[in-house]
């Protein structure tokens, strides 16, 4: 909603760069579950601090307030590259919102999102657990191979996939660099862990 990613690719050389995200409010009725409805507090509009950053920054990046559910390549049009950074845990059907992105992808995909650390590191089999933290904020969280597989269900090929993506203050660690009281909190779901998987789009024969 902000713009971070959008205007990070325009920083890279994308020559146009559409957003898209929904208000706090659809996002209350549309993704999360029932019982976090009531926590959001003040109601962002759709847009409005990426328009202002946008001024700021001198960008020509867009925002289009649209549910990803609803991407047509008729209203947005084909992208050579879609990131999709931190959302399929939030939404109630991941593998529909994937294909849809893929109606309007004609290159590459990013799914960036956080993933089962422990079933990640001891499973090969692709998993997803359904509300897995306590207090019921996301919907889904998959594992590495799990994260995988619904991307190649979308109709992508998995061309590349990142290594483990840990959070912790200043640029990104290896798990070598990691204490082992934050790795036990990684391994028993008391921290975040990452994975970036790109697809590509498979031509139809």
């Amino acid at each position: 909603m902000d713009g971070f990613w959008a205007f990070e690719m325009e920083r890279r050389g994308a020559v146009e760069v559409l957003a898209i995200d929904v208000g706090d409010s659809k996002k209350d009725s549309l993704f999360h579950h029932q019982q976090n409805r009531s926590r959001s507090g003040e109601q962002r509009q759709p847009g409005q601090t990426f328009n202002a950053l946008a001024e700021l920054l001198g960008s020509r990046a867009k925002f289009l307030e649209m549910n990803i559910y609803n991407l047509r390549p008729e209203d947005v049009g084909k992208f050579d590259l879609i990131f999709v950074g931190y959302m399929l845990h939030q939404l109630r059907d991941p593998l529909r919102a994937l294909e849809a992105v893929r109606e309007v992808c004609r290159g590459s995909v990013i799914v960036l999102d956080q993933i089962l650390f422990f079933r990640s590191l001891f499973s090969q089999a692709p998993l997803a657990q359904f509300g897995a933290r306590r207090d019921f904020d996301e919907w889904f969280y998959f594992n590495a191979a799990g994260l995988q597989r619904v991307v190649e269900f979308a109709g992508f090929r998995v061309a590349a996939v990142s290594p483990f993506l840990y959070y912790r203050r200043g640029p990104g660690v290896k798990l070598s660099e990691l204490s082992l009281g934050t790795i036990l909190k990684y391994t028993f779901g008391g921290a975040a862990c990452s994975l970036a998987v790109r697809g590509e789009v498979q031509e139809s024969i």
